[in-house]
C-alpha cells in the first residue's frame, strides 16, 4: 500500500508550521513542535526561510527583508551571503546555520516521516514559480543534499 505525501515549500508571509524550527536546549525542533516555541524562545525559533534563499546579505539588508525577525541573521564575509546565527542554550555558544542548511533539515524531517508511513511513500517537493533561479537552485541543492 503505497501512501503519497506532498512537501510544499511554503510561500512567504503564509502561515504553515512546516517551515518553522525552533533551537531548544537539547534538540532542533521542526515543524507544529516548532511553531509552539515561539513564544517562549522567539530568538532561536526561524521561519520564512525561503525569504532569505538566494540574495546575498547585501540585497536582503536593502530590501529590509531582515527587519522585524525575531532571529539575527548575519552577513558571512566573504561571500556576502546570509547566516542565520543560533545561540545554544547548552553553553552560549553560537551557532551558525545557512537558510539551505536550514531547509536541508526541514526537508529531512518531511522525507522522514514520509518514510514512516511505509517503505513505498512517494515525496514530492515543488517549488514555487515566482522564485528566481538562484533560489530554485537552493531548493534544489537542499532537496538533493539529502
Amino acid at each position: 500500500n503505497s501512501s503519497n505525501v506532498q512537501a510544499l515549500v511554503p510561500r512567504p508571509k503564509v502561515s504553515n508550521s512546516t517551515g518553522t524550527k525552533s533551537f531548544s536546549k537539547d534538540k532542533i525542533l521542526l515543524g507544529e513542535l516548532g511553531k509552539k516555541e515561539l513564544s517562549k524562545n522567539s530568538t532561536n525559533t526561524v521561519y520564512n526561510i525561503i525569504n532569505l534563499l538566494g540574495f546575498t546579505y547585501d540585497e536582503l539588508q536593502k530590501s529590509k527583508s531582515l527587519e522585524g525577525l525575531p532571529f539575527t541573521v548575519v552577513k558571512e564575509t566573504i561571500i556576502n551571503k546570509p547566516v542565520i546565527s543560533i545561540k545554544n542554550k547548552k553553553d552560549n555558544s553560537i551557532i551558525n546555520v545557512h537558510p539551505e542548511e536550514a531547509l536541508a533539515l526541514i526537508l529531512i524531517d518531511l522525507f522522514s516521516q514520509a518514510k514512516i508511513q511505509g517503505d513505498n511513500a512517494n515525496v514530492v517537493a515543488s517549488i514555487s514559480a515566482y522564485f528566481n533561479q538562484t533560489q530554485k537552485n537552493a531548493v534544489r541543492n537542499a532537496i538533493f543534499s539529502n
